[in-house]
């Protein structure tokens, strides 16, 4: 009976062993989460990329929603604009069920303690499509505001663990580039003559950062470096490299060469063209700056030019303003009953 029992305790003593391991198996992972991917439509809203009227081009819901044509940057961008981000999310006991992104500003960049911008956002959470699925792809579709940017990803899984933040995936973002004035010296010519074009672009700092020196901020800007003129009819019609001596600083009637003032960089230019084909012209103004981010609008602020260029035998429309009137006492009451 000793033996008996002995051997009955040895038994169940080997199984619970059996049965719990060495505590490895029974352990429950929690979801990884890594992204590897940003990009964004290179010069969408300019003429020769967005060539129609939907704006479509500039504002798909998925990177995977363009075709092969488009063209892309993949690493610094531009206010303004959708910004595509991707990641991989997985979980090896079983299967990703939800992720979240999150997006913020860094408080450190390039030596410099940056104090404006500072933002923060926990966005786009998202159940993944499809049950038991071990990895998938996590996206988000953004626009950002200017300066750094650290983004991070995390997933969770179908024991309800939430991943860690996957590690920082960084990306600089330019303000947008604006038109401030557009004007031609003509609006008709004749085939064959010449015809000035001037604009003005300018565009904001990205963020300030503390100068010990003069205890406040100096600022910081993307550097204008091409322009483009631009016809409807004709396509480019001038272009050209810009330098650091073009640039300047502060206001618009200002001539400050320091890159650190506040609060705006400034590009003026005229080109004279002698080269366009008869008919109507509409002319627009473009401006890249050192990222190969473009301006993004041309419809205010003279932009754009309407231009006739006549051709040999041709006639253009004439207009008169030659009438007025206003209804007399209107909003009376002996009139307006």
């Amino acid at each position: 009976m000793n033996i008996g029992r002995f051997s009955l305790f040895t038994a169940i003593v080997f199984g619970f062993i059996l049965f719990m391991g060495t505590g490895e198996t029974s352990a429950d992972s929690v979801p990884e989460a890594e992204v590897d991917f940003a990009a964004q439509v290179k010069a969408c809203w300019t003429p020769w990329v967005n060539d129609d009227a939907d704006g479509d081009d500039c504002d798909r819901d998925r990177y995977s929603d363009y075709d092969n044509g488009t063209e892309f940057v993949y690493s610094n961008f531009i206010t303004g604009y959708p910004i595509y981000f991707e990641g991989n999310i997985s979980d090896d006991d079983g299967y990703v069920t939800e992720f979240e992104w999150k997006f913020e500003n860094l408080e450190w960049y390039q030596g410099r303690e940056i104090q404006w911008p500072d933002n923060y956002y926990e966005t786009c959470e998202y159940e993944v499509d499809g049950s038991n699925e071990s990895d998938s792809r996590a996206f988000c579709t953004r626009e950002l505001n200017s300066g750094p940017w650290n983004i991070s990803l995390r997933a969770k899984d179908d024991d309800g663990y939430w991943s860690s933040w996957s590690e920082p995936y960084f990306v600089y973002v330019s303000k947008r580039i604006e038109i401030e004035a557009m004007d031609s010296n003509e609006s008709q010519i004749d085939e064959g003559e010449s015809i000035e074009f001037e604009g003005l672009v300018s565009s904001n700092y990205e963020y300030y950062y503390g100068n010990h020196e003069t205890d406040c901020c100096d600022y910081n800007y993307s550097k204008f470096v091409y322009y483009v003129w631009w016809s409807d009819r004709d396509g480019v019609i001038a272009s050209g490299n810009i330098s650091s001596d073009e640039l300047w600083y502060g206001q618009e009637d200002g001539n400050s060469s320091d890159d650190t003032e506040c609060c705006s960089q400034y590009f003026e230019i005229t080109v004279e063209v002698d080269d366009l084909s008869a008919g109507g012209h509409e002319i627009s103004f473009w401006v890249m700056n050192e990222y190969g981010g473009w301006t993004q609008f041309c419809y205010y602020n003279g932009c754009p030019l309407q231009i006739a260029v006549v051709g040999e035998g041709d006639l253009v429309p004439e207009a008169e303003v030659d009438f007025a009137a206003q209804v007399k006492a209107c909003w009376t009451p002996w009139v307006n009953d």
